[in-house]
């Protein structure tokens, strides 16, 4: 009643009141459209290519020793020959063949300067000039190593902000000995993958004869001699009935002692080998019966024991102390694995100890005349070792001629009741095996007697103190003089100087002290395809001479590492100082692993893999689609860069 009344003011809903606000809301939201579809759009930085250009082609091929199988070889030719033909008119190519390591066959710039009409027949060649090798196989090596030169080559051609695709053709039979553990945890790039081309061999079957590194079996008579051997019968093997036999030196089977084995397919079994036909020259153990033969001939370096030259020096004319003598006979024991060749000696003459050849180790118990002396001390400085236990003040002038230091002195010792060895090196070579808590304890060793050296440079290097006793005065030192050693005991091992020899120490402590001085620990008679034998164990200053199983000789340095182990079969090493070493190479055990590999091993540790089939129907013409791909992926690439 106090308002006045009016009709409702009326408008028209399609009327557009603010059009600056409209328009700016659909500027907005066509930003927004634009800023995600970005990823959708070619940008300045996309690099068109010629419908040539597009893929960055590898072709990898296995030459291990399992391709050595039935038509394995024969079969990689023809598929090398069909992704070539294929290949006719790519830019960019190259070719490697692997096994334990890559071998450029061509690289992207060989391929480009081949004239096209020529270049299948002519890498073809190049292949079948590299045939298979004995060496195992290592997969991830292979892959890694052509991706680093995929990208190098993508570099120096300066295309690297040009995501073009890699193709990596891996033509193997994929055993399942084949390394491939050093994929795991790789990045490939989002432009690479593998297209694993496998071959099949005509049998499936097979076993393999290994042999084993564990020291061969012998009677107490030395009636038997066998090595100890491995056979192994693959999963998909349909047989499991085989025989070893030793092969004598015209390439014929020694019929007597054959072995029958029994193997169920997927399992290995350990057996002692026939008896070592003694009166015959053979190195080779065969297993018949497997329709694969790569691997079914093992080489056994003939046995040959160890033997050491220990030379006791109690020079004529002086009292002999038996005790010193009776001990280290005792000690030093042949066995049929190691014989040992005691040598006493009383004369006063160097003359007929330089005609003893290949001494391991000079024992000097007594005063030596001058000229033994200085003879011994040479014998040091080319390899030789001395153990000199100073029994008595009158060897002074024998230390201070094998020492090369006129000032030394020896003096006794003045000893209440009796010493203890005080303290121990257990880093030093002497006293490394002994290291274990179990037979660390020399403390109940009682020394009666011991000699102090007097004037004893202890700043010296190449000396060390190996053990001492309990009042600190050293009781074992060592010394290096050129290639070999000294080492110098304060005491006896004579019940009226200590207990030494009653000790259950002394014994390998005195083995440890014969091995010090040639390192036979290192020298192996069983090495693999391609492993490096280490030579530097080996006493010489000279060259060694290396000869392989085809006859050919080559010298070596001994502080260097022979890697030409590339033949199976028997290898021996000569040195001028009458050292000789013989040493067997055998395939890779893991070669005899001949079931495929599943290819879903290789893709779960990252590898990006495509059908074959659908790989080998590419051509330029039908990379179109790729192409928009590529640019799509490089695009997205760039886009993730951005944020």
């Amino acid at each position: 009643m106090f308002l006045k009344a009016s009709p409702p003011k009326l408008t028209r809903k399609s009327r557009i009141e603010h059009w600056f606000l409209m328009l700016l809301r659909c500027l907005v939201f066509l930003l927004l459209a634009l800023a995600f579809s970005r990823p959708y759009l070619s940008s300045e930085q996309t690099i068109q290519l010629e419908s040539d250009e597009r893929v960055r082609h590898c072709l990898l091929i296995d030459k291990s020793a399992s391709m050595r199988r039935d038509g394995l070889w024969e079969e990689s030719l023809s598929k090398a020959e069909n992704w070539l033909t294929q290949w006719k008119q790519e830019a960019y190519a190259s070719v490697y063949l692997f096994d334990e390591s890559i071998h450029q066959v061509v690289s992207f710039e060989d391929w480009s300067g081949l004239n096209p009409d020529i270049r299948t027949s002519e890498i073809l060649n190049r292949i079948k000039a590299q045939p298979p090798s004995w060496k195992a196989t290592s997969i991830d090596d292979a892959l890694l190593e052509s991706l680093n030169r995929m990208e190098e080559g993508a570099r120096e051609q300066e295309k690297e902000n040009n995501q073009q695709a890699w193709e990596l053709v891996v033509i193997s039979d994929l055993q399942s000995g084949s390394r491939y553990e050093g994929l795991r945890g790789q990045d490939w790039p989002k432009h690479a993958y593998v297209v694993f081309d496998g071959t099949e061999p005509r049998n499936s079957s097979n076993a393999g004869l290994q042999a084993l590194q564990s020291d061969w079996q012998i009677a107490e008579d030395e009636s038997f001699i066998a090595p100890r051997v491995r056979v192994s019968n693959a999963q998909d093997s349909d047989q499991e009935q085989f025989e070893i036999q030793w092969k004598t030196e015209d390439n014929s089977l020694e019929t007597n002692g054959n072995l029958p084995m029994y193997v169920t397919p997927g399992q290995t079994r350990i057996t002692t080998a026939p008896k070592w036909p003694e009166d015959q020259r053979v190195n080779q153990l065969v297993l018949t019966g497997d329709s694969e033969t790569f691997d079914n001939t093992i080489w056994i370096a003939p046995f040959k024991p160890r033997t050491s030259r220990i030379v006791l020096l109690a020079p004529k004319g002086q009292k002999q102390d038996s005790e010193l003598e009776y001990y280290i006979e005792r000690a030093f024991q042949s066995i049929p694995e190691h014989r040992i060749e005691l040598i006493q000696s009383q004369t006063e003459a160097w003359e007929p100890l330089a005609a003893l050849k290949g001494i391991d180790l000079w024992i000097v118990t007594r005063p030596l005349n001058d000229s033994v002396a200085e003879g011994l001390r040479e014998q040091v400085k080319k390899g030789g070792i001395i153990l000199m236990p100073i029994t008595s003040v009158t060897m002074q002038n024998t230390l201070q001629v094998i020492w090369e230091d006129p000032v030394l002195e020896i003096e006794e010792a003045t000893v209440t009741d009796y010493s203890l060895i005080g303290k121990i090196d257990f880093q030093h070579p002497l006293f490394a095996p002994f290291a274990d808590p179990r037979f660390s304890n020399f403390s109940k060793i009682h020394f009666w007697k011991h000699r102090r050296i007097l004037n004893l440079d202890l700043s010296q290097e190449e000396l060390r103190i190996a053990a001492y006793l309990d009042n600190d005065e050293p009781a074992i030192i060592t010394r290096s003089q050129g290639l070999g050693r000294i080492i110098l005991i304060s005491s006896s091992w004579t019940p009226k100087d200590s207990q030494l020899a009653l000790s259950t120490k002394f014994v390998p402590w005195l083995y440890t002290a014969l091995n010090w001085g040639r390192n036979y620990q290192e020298l192996r008679t069983q090495y693999s395809i391609g492993e490096a034998v280490d030579l530097s164990s080996i006493p010489t200053e000279d060259k060694l001479a290396i000869r392989n199983p085809n006859g050919e000789v080559e010298k070596k340095s001994a502080d260097k590492l022979y890697r030409n182990t590339n033949l199976p079969g028997i290898y021996e090493i000569e040195a001028d100082n009458d050292f000789r070493w013989t040493f067997a190479v055998n395939l890779h055990p893991d070669e005899s692993r001949t079931s495929v590999l599943p290819l879903e091993t290789l893709e779960s540790l990252g590898v990006p893999t495509r059908d074959p089939e659908n790989a080998a129907e590419e051509t330029p013409e039908s990379r179109q689609q790729k192409a928009e791909d590529s640019r799509l992926l490089q695009s997205q690439e760039i886009e993730q860069g951005q944020k």
